[in-house]
């Protein structure tokens, strides 16, 4: 009984370190992707940076408008867009919902 104790032991520690040394692995390995995407986005970040001060005379010179101004431009395109949508004969069609209609017993004298 005492020889099966042991052996079960041994392989309880056995696996455990298998297991140990495969999460130390991944993590030296997640570590390392960690550090080079950091490292990555850094020179991204600088790179950004140096464009636009490089550019940021043309920016400016390219578009007069100013902020305010854009958004106002892009909404009035946008209504202009969403009014062309309508039907023709919305009116009519809005007249003849059954929340407009004549019910029985109502005068529709006058209604077009």
């Amino acid at each position: 009984m005492q020889f099966l104790d042991t052996h079960v032991k041994n392989y309880i520690e056995t696996e455990i370190e298998k297991k140990l040394k495969v999460f130390v692995a991944e993590v030296d390995f997640l570590r390392s992707q960690t550090e080079a995407a950091d490292k990555r986005l850094q020179d991204i970040s600088q790179q950004t940076v140096q464009f636009r001060e490089a550019n940021s005379d043309k920016s400016s010179r390219r578009a007069p408008w100013t902020l305010r101004q854009r958004n106002s431009k892009r909404a009035e395109s946008h209504f202009r867009a969403r009014s062309t949508v309508w039907p023709a004969n919305w009116r009519a069609s809005v007249a003849s919902s059954p929340s407009q209609r004549a019910k029985p017993g109502q005068d529709t004298v006058g209604a077009a």
